[in-house]
C-alpha cells in the first residue's frame, strides 16, 4: 500500500515536469482553430498543470474572447466574454499521467451562445446515451433518468428564453401502450414533473399582457413589437401543443388521472385564445407602423404633418380592433407616442450648446419642442371632439392626464 502511495507521488512529480501533458492539451487547441503558437506558457502553463496535478481542480475551461485571445482558466465565469469554449473535466481524485491522459480527460467545445452548445451537446450525445443505458441497476436510472429530465427542461427554456421565444422539453420516453404507461408510476411520475413545469413556462406567457418589461419611455413602436413577439410566441406555443409527444404525454397521464393535468388543459385553451388576441391586435397596430417610423425618424418642426395619419390610425384601432380597444390599451398607446414626440425633441437639444453659449440654436430647438409638445395636444382634443360628436360609438373619454403628463412636465423645462 505504502509502495503504491509513493509510486503515485512520483507519477505527480513526473507529471508536473512532463511536457507530453502540455503537448497534449495543447493539441487540443485545434479544435478552436488555433496552432501552438496561441499557448503563452508564462499565463497558460500553471493553470494548465494546476488543472492536471491538482486534487481539487477537475476543470479547466479555453476561453476566446470577441478580439480571438485565448484565456486558460479554472473559473467558471471568465471575466471577459466567450464566444467559443474549449473544456476540460477530468476526476481530481484520480492520477493523471501521459499513459492514461486520453481515458481521464474529456474535451469539448461550445460555440457561439455556450447555453445552446450545451443543450445540443446534451440532446444529441449524452441524454440519448443515458437512455439507451441497459447496465445501471433500475433503481439508479430511473432517479437519474427523472433528473436529467429536470435539468433539459430548466436547459431548454433557459436557451429559447433569451430568443424570447417559449420551447416546451419533450422528454424521450417509450410510452408504448398507454394504459401499460399509465400503471408505470415512475413514469406517470416523471411525466408529471415535465407537465408541471409546461404548465408554469405557458402560465407566465398567458400572463405577460400588461408589456411591463417596456421602458417608462417606449415609444408606439416597441409596442407594435411586443405584440408581434407575443403573437410569434403564442403561435409557437399552439404548435407545440399539438406534437405528438405532447399528446402521447397528455394521454398517459389522463389514463393515470393526474391531479395535475386540469390545469395544464385549462392553460393550453386560453393559449388558443390568446393566439387569437394577439394576432388580431398585431394585425391592427401594423397599420401604425409606418406612420410610427415616420415619427421616430422625425424632426420636431415635421412632427405636426405627422399627427392626422397617426391619430386616424389610433381611432381606426380603437373603433374597430376586438381586442385592442380598452380604454386602458388605448391610452397607453397614446402615452407611447408622448414619449416618441419627448425622444424626438431631446434629440435636437444639446446641452453641449446650451453651456457654450450658442444661445440662437438653443432657442430654437425649445421653441420648436415646446410648439410639438403643444401640436400633439392640441390634435388629440381635435380628434377626441371628432369622435365624441358622432354620436353612439364609443367615446374617446381616456385619462388625459396620463397620456399627456410627461409632455407637459417636458414642455414646462423647455419653457423655463
Amino acid at each position: 500500500m505504502q509502495n503504491a502511495e509513493k509510486e503515485d507521488q512520483a507519477g505527480a512529480k513526473n507529471l508536473v515536469a512532463d511536457d507530453r501533458c502540455f503537448s497534449w492539451i495543447k493539441s487540443k487547441l485545434t479544435l478552436l482553430h488555433l496552432d501552438e503558437e496561441a499557448w503563452i506558457p508564462k499565463e497558460h502553463d500553471p493553470v494548465c498543470a494546476e488543472f492536471l496535478t491538482s486534487p481539487k481542480t477537475g476543470h479547466m475551461y479555453g476561453c476566446i474572447d470577441e478580439e480571438g485571445q485565448l484565456t486558460l482558466t479554472s473559473l467558471t465565469n471568465p471575466s471577459k466574454k466567450t464566444v467559443e469554449l474549449l473544456y476540460f473535466v477530468r476526476d481530481p481524485s484520480k492520477l493523471v499521467t501521459v499513459s492514461n491522459i486520453d481515458l481521464m480527460v474529456h474535451v469539448g467545445v461550445l460555440h457561439g451562445d455556450t447555453t445552446e452548445s450545451l443543450l445540443k451537446l446534451m440532446s444529441g450525445v449524452y441524454v440519448p446515451k443515458v437512455l439507451k443505458n441497459k447496465t445501471w441497476p433500475d433503481s439508479v436510472k430511473k432517479d437519474f433518468t427523472g433528473q436529467i429530465h429536470k435539468f433539459m427542461a430548466f436547459l431548454t427554456e433557459l436557451t429559447h428564453q433569451a430568443k424570447g421565444n417559449t420551447v416546451l422539453y419533450i422528454p424521450a420516453e417509450e410510452i408504448g401502450d398507454i394504459a401499460d404507461a399509465a400503471q408505470e408510476k415512475h413514469l406517470v411520475q416523471r411525466l408529471e414533473t415535465t407537465l408541471i413545469h409546461w404548465t408554469r413556462q405557458i402560465k407566465e406567457v398567458v400572463n405577460n399582457q400588461d408589456n411591463s418589461e417596456l421602458g417608462e419611455d417606449a415609444g408606439p413602436l416597441a409596442e407594435i413589437e411586443f405584440w408581434r413577439s407575443r403573437s410569434s410566441d403564442l403561435s409557437g406555443i399552439r404548435s407545440q401543443l399539438d406534437h405528438e409527444g405532447v399528446r402521447h404525454i397528455v394521454a398517459v397521464l389522463e389514463q393515470a388521472k393526474s391531479s395535475y393535468l386540469d390545469p395544464f388543459l385549462n392553460l393550453s385553451n386560453l393559449i388558443q385564445r390568446e393566439a387569437v388576441s394577439a394576432e388580431d391586435n398585431l394585425k391592427f397596430l401594423s397599420s401604425l407602423e409606418k406612420p410610427c417610423k415616420q415619427l421616430a425618424k422625425s424632426h420636431p418642426a415635421d412632427i405636426l404633418d405627422l399627427l392626422p395619419q397617426l391619430l386616424y390610425c389610433i381611432r381606426m384601432i380603437f373603433n374597430v380592433s376586438r381586442f385592442y380597444n380598452t380604454p386602458e390599451r388605448v391610452t397607453g398607446l397614446l402615452r407611447k407616442v408622448s414619449n416618441e414626440i419627448i425622444n424626438r425633441c431631446c434629440d435636437t437639444i444639446s446641452l453641449e450648446d446650451i453651456f457654450n453659449g450658442k444661445v440662437d440654436s438653443c432657442l430654437l430647438s425649445l421653441q420648436q419642442s415646446i410648439d410639438a409638445g403643444e401640436a400633439w395636444k392640441a390634435a388629440y382634443r381635435k380628434t377626441a371632439l371628432a369622435v365624441n360628436s358622432r354620436g353612439p360609438k364609443p367615446a374617446w373619454d381616456f385619462d388625459t392626464s396620463s397620456i399627456f403628463a410627461h409632455i407637459d412636465a417636458f414642455v414646462q423645462r423647455c419653457r423655463d
